[in-house]
């Protein structure tokens, strides 16, 4: 066992195993509770003084061990388990008497106290009834009691001293807690054949060895320690812990029925005018509690001298010291209870007794509010502590993937020159097949030059007002994208300058005419912004479903929606006419100064924006219209089956037509650009790309491989290509 530190327990038992008597104890040792019943060997503290004779056993005495748990033999007081030192032994050279005394140079055990610990003190009998502590010769043990519930923080600086050092040699130890250590006075005295063979003195903390003998733990750890009876090595096999239910049955005299003897505060007799009861040991902590010659303190005062237990209600009749209740409210009157209660009737506090309460009850409120903030106070310092860790690994880490960018930027720039020069490559190339092929030598491939990041989901359309460039997007937002202007390049950098939030579905269309700007969305609603400050002007509740499509022109705003057609006056926002008579879906819309073409499964048709009349019906083979564009020449369309399908509109009524193909997905865009004195048609495709065509010779010039999803819309300004895909991003070509 470990050696006993600051409020250790201790404990000793004396009980009779096979019609021999064992003593267990120990001047040091772990908490009880804590206590082995295996007897795990430890090396227990002791400083006992010298030992006197030899009592033992022979080596063919049984030895019984029982299990029984430490915890049942100690009894527990206001959740504590109380102090409880034991010693029992007697020897040949005991003087016949009633004294009983321990504790000199060869006296029969002893033990120093430690920190928080206990002392045990060797004993001889002298007289009859008479305990004492602290003699000359080793004899007869007593048992003390200590209460060191108060004495653990007095004593946590005391070093161990002998076991012939006196109660009164403790320099430490003030007079009012020596008078709490009480000695135990048995009715009779216990066994005499109590002490251990190899030390001569009371068991400690008893155990049985490999030769089947009983020794004291402490014995039995000391080096190349052999029997003395069969001379075979010590070694431990399991606790003597039978012995404890003998020390339970002692019988005793209560502590407040014994008084000092007189002329030697050292000894102590029992008192014929005390406590009568004499009880059983484990019983002492049950009655001592509740005994009624047990000295108390008046709880009025502590200038009132100390009454025995039954004297106390008396004593509280006739006290004069019985503070008004409201003392706590600084009330200064004492008296005796009648006192008290006629001062209650003058008392000034006795009016405000509820207020007071109320008062009081506030203020304990607002403690355990304090008690308790303080105890965020604390849990958010230890919080930001491990924020503060949690921020210096991530620093580290910062600095880690710094290095790692600076390598990959490094490499980065290796495969860009490498790219370039690839790329000057294929554009030397170009220009030979164009030469070759009829194409002006000096048309130059599109190349990728920037990238806009910021929609956090897919871009399903684009729109272009002066210098600026707006974006829809499944995250229900607008973004405005606008140029950062350089010295060299007023145009070479785009940021995002605004995000309009307000729908509440996908962004679908957009549009500009005048001084505002038009999106339609999968919420069904069309919702106006000014151009001037980006502040929403209205929302119209535009279709059943949602606004797939929109166009302005001569003052009127066209939506497409499912199967209808809606046109709005730009100036009052109002509904002034409905289209209807579609088969499908109006996917793409175009409004020019005279007409209005619809795209929808299978047609497009063409109205005269005079009246209003159906001027044209073109069929349209590979499924729905999802994109359309018209020139000054050309009608061009998209459709769900990867084609692109070209008209003159000098000849619509024709059936003879131009298909482009190439595409492995539906064409969800189509935009034209004049270039180098050509018409180049970009169309961009669910299959990722997008192509550019040459509409003098209907044929691919180039395939724009970038995005890593469907391309779904494109616009174009000052020369620039801006691309929208459902990979949230924007790629600018030029």
């Amino acid at each position: 066992m470990a050696a006993p530190t600051d409020g250790a327990e201790s404990w000793e038992a004396v009980g009779a195993v096979n019609s021999h008597m064992y003593a267990a104890g120990s001047s040091g040792g772990s908490h009880p509770l804590n206590r082995s019943v295996s007897g795990t060997p430890g090396a227990p503290t002791d400083a006992s003084s010298g030992h006197s004779g030899h009592s033992g056993h022979g080596a063919d005495e049984p030895h019984i061990v029982r299990s029984t748990s430490l915890s049942e033999l100690l009894p527990r007081v206001d959740g504590q388990h109380r102090v409880r030192s034991v010693a029992a032994a007697t020897d040949a050279r005991s003087v016949p008497g009633s004294t009983i005394s321990g504790g000199g140079a060869s006296g029969g055990g002893g033990g120093a106290p430690g920190d928080g610990g206990i002392q045990y003190f060797g004993m001889q009998r002298r007289s009859p009834s008479t305990v004492s502590v602290g003699g000359s010769s080793g004899g007869i043990a007593g048992y003390y009691d200590l209460d060191m519930r108060d004495t653990a923080s007095t004593h946590s600086s005391t070093s161990r001293r002998t076991a012939n050092s006196s109660v009164s040699s403790f320099p430490t130890m003030s007079r009012d807690l020596r008078k709490e250590e009480v000695c135990t006075v048995y009715t009779s005295a216990p066994n005499r054949r109590l002490n251990c063979v190899l030390c001569s003195k009371v068991y400690k903390d008893p155990v049985i060895t490999t030769c089947g003998h009983t020794f004291c733990r402490r014995c039995c750890n000391k080096p190349s320690e052999r029997c003395p009876i069969d001379n075979c090595p010590v070694s431990i096999v399991v606790a003597n812990l039978a012995v404890s239910d003998q020390i339970a049955e002692l019988m005793i005299h209560c502590k407040y029925g014994c008084k000092q003897v007189e002329g030697s505060p050292e000894e102590w007799k029992v008192d014929p005018e005390g406590c009568p009861v004499t009880i059983k040991l484990s019983q002492r902590r049950t009655h001592e509690q509740t005994c009624e010659y047990a000295q108390v303190r008046c709880p009025n005062s502590e200038n009132c001298p100390v009454v025995l237990r039954k004297n106390l209600d008396e004593h509280l009749r006739v006290c004069e010291q019985k503070a008004c209740p409201h003392a706590k409210y600084n009330c200064p009157f004492r008296g005796t209870q009648d006192q008290v209660r006629e001062h209650l009737q003058t008392c000034r506090f006795e009016m405000l007794k509820d207020f007071l309460s109320e008062v009081h009850e506030k203020i304990s409120r607002l403690q355990r509010q304090v008690r308790q903030k303080d105890e965020e106070i604390t849990f958010l310092r230890t919080m930001l502590a491990n924020v503060s860790d949690r921020l210096n690994m991530l620093e580290k880490n910062y600095e880690f993937r710094m290095e790692r960018l600076d390598e990959a930027q490094a490499k980065l720039q290796r495969e860009v020159t490498d790219y370039k020069s690839h790329t000057n490559i294929l554009s030397n190339e170009v220009s030979t097949i164009a030469s070759r092929t009829g194409m002006a030598r000096d048309v130059q491939p599109f190349k990728c030059v920037g990238t806009f990041v910021g929609h956090e989901g897919p871009v399903w359309s684009l729109c272009t007002s002066g210098d600026l460039l707006y974006s829809g997007s499944s995250d229900n937002s607008i973004k405005v994208w606008g140029p950062v202007p350089t010295v060299w390049d007023p145009n070479s950098s785009y940021r995002c300058q605004r995000t309009l939030s307000g729908h509440t579905g996908i962004v679908l269309a957009l549009t500009t005419w005048n001084d505002f700007l038009y999106s339609g969305g999968a919420d069904n609603t069309i919702r106006i912004w000014r151009l001037d400050n980006f502040a929403q002007e209205a929302t119209l509740h535009a279709h059943d479903n949602p606004v797939c499509t929109l166009a302005a022109s001569r003052g009127m705003l066209f939506s497409g929606s499912l199967k209808i057609i809606r046109v709005w006056d730009t100036s009052q926002h109002t509904m002034v006419r409905e289209l209807a008579g579609q088969n499908h879906w109006v996917r793409a819309l175009v409004a020019t100064d005279r007409y209005l073409y619809a795209g929808s499964y299978q047609s497009i048709k063409v109205w005269d924006l005079e009246t209003f009349d159906t001027v044209q019906m073109v069929d349209v083979s590979g499924g729905s219209v999802y994109s359309l564009q018209v020139t000054n020449e050309l009608l061009i369309c998209g459709t769900y089956e990867n084609s692109i399908h070209i008209w003159s509109l000098s000849n619509l009524e024709q059936t003879q037509k131009t298909t482009l193909t190439g595409h492995a997905g539906t064409v969800y865009a189509l935009v034209v650009v004049e270039s180098g004195g050509q018409q180049r048609l970009f169309s961009a495709s669910y299959d990722r790309t997008i192509r550019v065509w040459n509409l003098d010779s209907m044929t691919c010039m180039q395939t724009l491989i970038r995005h890593q999803g469907s391309v779904s819309c494109l616009a174009t300004m000052h020369g620039r290509l801006y691309s929208g895909a459902v990979d949230c991003s924007l790629k600018v070509w030029q």
